[in-house]
C-alpha cells in the first residue's frame, strides 16, 4: 500500500489535503485545555459585620450560614475563617465534576434561608457568593516611594484603578486585596457626655443614617409650560469631618426664565389643549354628581315602594284574619270542616311572615340613603307612593342637545378637542421659533445679567430658527402620532354619542311599555277585588268552597304588589332617563 501511494503522487497529495482539513476541523471543535481541572470546584461566601470581633462574627454570622449550607448537593466539606476586622469567609468544596455555576446557585439558595437569622448590619452589607479556583496563580505587591502615599491610599488606589481591570482579564476567576483599608470616617463617642445627655450609641447611629443620605428634592414648575422653574438641591452625604460638628439642611432655589414669540400659534394651541383637559376634569365631576343624584332618587323610590308593600301586606293580613274568623264561624255551624279553617290560617301566616323581612329592607334602604347623603343612619322623612306622579308623555326636547349635556359625551368631546389642538401644535412645530432663555437664576448668581447680552440673544434665535431643520424626522413622527391620537379621539367620541343615543332610546321605549301596562293592571286589581267580595258572599251562601276564597285573596295580594312594582319601575325609568340625559335640560 505504501508503494502504491509513493508511486501515485496525486493520491498522496489528496490524502495529505484530507488529513490537513480534518486536523483543522478537529482543532476548531474539539475541547483543548492546557491545564485540566484537578482541584475540586469551590464556592466562596464572604460578608462583613462592621465593628464585631472574631468571636461575635463566628457565633452570629458564620454558624447560621454554615448550618444552612450544610448538606448542599455535591458538597464534600467546608472551611471558615473570621477576623477581628469583622470579615467572614466560608469556602465550600464540592466533588469533582460538579458544575461550579450550579453549585454557586445552590449555595445562594441555602444562604437566603439563613438571611433572617443574620444581624441587620450584615444583611445591609450583603452576603456575596462566587465560584473560584482553590489554587492561587499570582501575588502582586505594590509600594510607593512617596511618603504621602500611605497604606490606605495605596489600598484604595488598587481598588479603584487596578482591581477592576485585573478582574476583566480572561481566565481570572477572582482578584482581591488583602486587608480592609477603605476610606471611611470613624466617630469616637465620649461616654461621659452621652450619659449626661442620655444618648445611646444606637441613637447616634440612627441620627447619622438620617443625615448621611442622597436625596432628590425635585423641581417646581416643570410641568404645564411654566415660565419659571425652581430646582431644589440637597447637601447629600457627609464627606468631611467638619460636617459632623452640626446638622444643617441647605436648599438652593433656582429660577429658569424663558420667553418665546408665538408666531405660528403653537403655544396658543397647547394652551387650548390644556384648557380642554381642565374642562374634562369638570365633566368628570358632573358625572359623579349626576350619578349620586340618580342613586339617591332610585333608593328613595325603592323606599316608597317598600312602604307601600308593607301597607298592602298588613291590610291583606287583616282581611285574611277576617276570612279565618268567618270560616271558623261556618265550621262551628257545620257548613265547613276544620281543613278549610287551617288552610285559611296557613295563608294568613305565610303572608304575615313577610312583614319582618319588608321592615328590614326598609331599614337597610334608609341607611343606604343616609350614607349617600353623608349623615349618620336614621329615619328618612318621606312621602307616599300614591303622591308620586307618573308622566304619561315625557318631553325630551331635542335629543342631540340633551345628549350634549351627558358628562361622558362632554369628556369624549373635550378629549377630541384637546387632540385636535395638539395636532395643530405639532404642525406649528415645523416652523422656526424665536425663544430667549436666561438659563438658571439662583441665589448668588449673576445669570440674570446675561439675559439681554447680544451674543446670548443671537445664539438663542439662531438655535430656534435652525432647530426644525435638524429635528425634522422627529417632528414628522410627532405629527403622525398626534394625527393618530386625534383620529382615535374622534372615533371614541362618535362611539360615545351613538351609545348614549341607544341608551336613551331603550329607556324611552321601556318606559312607554311600562306605562301601557297601567290600564291593564288597574283592571286586574279591580277584578280581583270584586272576585274576593263575590267569593266571600258565595261562601256564606254555601255556593262556593274555601279554596276559591283563598285563591281570590292570594290573587288580590299579588295584583296589588304587581301594581306597586309597575309604578316603581316607571319611577326608576324616569331616574335612568335623567342619568342618561346627563342631568336633564336644566
Amino acid at each position: 500500500m505504501l508503494k502504491s501511494i509513493i508511486d501515485n503522487p496525486v493520491l498522496a497529495t489528496v490524502i495529505s489535503i484530507i488529513i490537513v482539513i480534518l486536523g483543522g476541523i478537529g482543532l476548531a471543535t474539539l475541547p483543548v485545555e492546557q491545564y485540566p481541572d484537578i482541584a475540586p470546584p469551590t464556592v466562596k461566601v464572604e460578608t462583613m459585620y462592621t465593628g464585631a470581633n472574631a468571636d461575635v462574627v463566628m457565633n452570629s454570622v458564620i454558624i447560621p450560614i454554615e448550618e444552612a449550607i450544610n448538606g448542599v448537593e455535591g458538597m464534600t466539606y467546608m472551611t471558615s475563617t473570621a477576623s477581628n476586622l469583622g470579615t467572614a469567609e466560608i469556602t465550600v468544596y464540592f466533588r469533582q465534576g460538579i458544575d461550579p455555576d450550579m453549585a454557586a446557585v445552590n449555595v445562594q439558595n441555602r444562604i437566603s434561608k439563613a438571611t433572617p437569622l443574620l444581624p441587620q448590619e450584615v444583611t445591609r452589607e450583603g452576603v456575596t457568593v462566587q465560584k473560584q479556583q482553590s489554587s492561587m496563580i499570582m501575588i502582586v505587591s505594590l509600594s510607593s516611594k512617596n511618603p504621602e502615599h500611605d497604606a490606605t491610599f495605596i489600598h484604595n488606589y488598587l481598588n479603584i484603578n487596578l482591581l477592576p481591570q485585573i478582574k476583566r482579564v480572561p481566565g481570572v476567576g477572582n482578584a482581591q486585596i488583602w486587608g480592609y483599608n477603605d476610606y471611611s470616617m470613624r466617630i469616637w463617642l465620649q461616654p461621659d457626655k452621652m450619659t449626661s445627655y442620655k444618648i445611646s450609641p444606637s441613637e447616634v447611629i440612627a441620627a447619622l443614617q438620617d443625615q448621611n443620605i442622597e436625596a432628590a428634592p425635585g423641581e417646581l414648575g416643570k410641568n404645564g409650560n411654566q415660565s419659571f422653574q425652581y430646582t431644589l438641591k440637597y447637601t447629600g452625604r457627609l464627606k468631611e469631618v467638619k460636617a459632623l460638628g452640626y446638622h444643617s439642611t441647605n436648599y438652593t432655589l433656582g429660577v429658569s426664565a424663558s420667553w418665546e414669540l408665538d408666531v405660528w400659534g403653537k403655544l396658543n394651541r397647547q394652551s387650548r389643549a390644556k384648557y380642554a383637559q381642565f374642562l374634562n376634569s369638570h365633566a368628570y365631576k358632573d358625572l359623579i354628581r349626576t350619578s349620586l343624584i340618580a342613586n339617591i332618587a332610585t333608593s328613595y323610590y325603592t323606599l316608597l315602594a317598600l312602604d307601600e308593600q308593607l301597607r298592602i301586606t298588613e291590610e291583606t293580613v287583616g282581611l285574611l284574619k277576617e276570612s279565618t274568623q268567618t270560616m271558623q264561624s261556618l265550621m262551628d255551624a257545620g257548613i265547613l270542616n276544620g281543613a278549610s279553617v287551617e288552610q285559611s290560617k296557613s295563608l294568613q301566616y305565610s303572608t304575615e311572615v313577610t312583614i319582618p323581612t319588608i321592615k328590614s329592607q326598609i331599614r337597610q334602604t334608609e341607611n343606604s340613603i343616609c350614607i349617600l347623603l353623608g349623615r349618620k343612619p336614621g329615619n328618612i322623612d318621606r312621602s307616599t307612593m300614591d303622591r308620586q306622579i307618573i308622566a304619561e308623555d315625557l318631553n325630551t326636547g331635542i335629543p342631540a342637545q340633551l345628549l350634549s349635556k351627558r358628562p361622558d359625551v362632554k369628556q369624549a368631546e373635550l378629549a377630541f378637542r384637546s387632540a385636535f389642538e395638539l395636532t395643530y401644535a405639532a404642525k406649528a412645530s415645523f416652523y422656526p421659533s424665536i425663544r430667549l432663555s436666561s438659563g438658571t437664576v439662583g441665589y448668588g448668581t449673576n445669570a440674570l445679567s446675561n439675559f439681554f447680552k447680544p451674543e446670548n440673544i443671537f445664539a438663542n434665535i439662531i438655535g430656534g430658527l435652525t432647530q426644525p431643520l435638524f429635528a425634522r424626522k422627529q417632528l414628522i413622527g410627532n405629527l403622525k402620532i398626534a394625527k393618530a391620537q386625534q383620529e382615535e379621539a374622534l372615533l371614541s367620541f362618535e362611539k360615545t354619542v351613538l351609545t348614549a343615543g341607544a341608551e336613551v332610546s331603550d329607556i324611552l321605549y321601556s318606559y312607554q311599555s311600562s306605562i301601557d301596562k297601567n290600564p291593564i293592571r288597574d283592571k286586574q286589581v279591580e277584578s280581583t277585588v270584586i272576585a274576593v267580595r263575590f267569593t266571600k258572599e258565595l261562601l256564606k251562601a254555601g255556593e262556593a268552597n274555601y279554596t276559591e276564597v283563598l285563591s281570590a285573596e292570594q290573587n288580590l295580594l299579588q295584583s296589588q304588589l304587581g301594581q306597586v312594582s309597575d309604578k316603581l319601575e316607571q319611577l326608576q325609568y324616569s331616574v335612568n332617563l335623567y342619568r342618561a340625559l346627563g342631568g336633564g335640560s336644566e
